[in-house]
């Protein structure tokens, strides 16, 4: 399995598999995944949130616009069979100028 903790200016340079101490306050990028993709399953990242379980926009490269007022599932996540995955999901809410983060819930793990 191939494994991404890159942080700081490594996080914009696409499968940097991350080196060197990383500091406080920098950005980091965790991501895991299985050089086997028949053993793995990914999730997509996210969909509008409405009446229905899933709505537009569907998130990721389709072309599809997401503007102001828009309620948004914010769900990355990877899944392997037999080992398990991880989730993470929060909504938020697109506003004229960026996004109100509807979720409250932290992502610290305890450390």
């Amino acid at each position: 399995d191939l494994v991404i903790v890159s942080h700081g200016e490594q996080t914009a340079v696409g499968h940097e598999p991350g080196h060197g101490a990383i500091e406080a306050g920098e950005p980091v990028v965790v991501d895991l995944y299985p050089q086997d993709p028949d053993s793995g399953c990914y999730h997509s990242l996210g969909h509008g949130v409405g009446l229905e379980v899933h709505e537009l926009p569907l998130l990721g490269r389709n072309g599809e616009e997401i503007v102001p007022g828009d309620v948004l599932a914010i769900e990355p996540g990877g899944y392997r069979k037999g080992f398990g995955g991880c989730r993470l999901e929060d909504l938020v809410f697109v506003t004229d100028d960026g996004f109100e983060l509807l979720t409250d819930y932290p992502y610290d793990l305890g450390l």
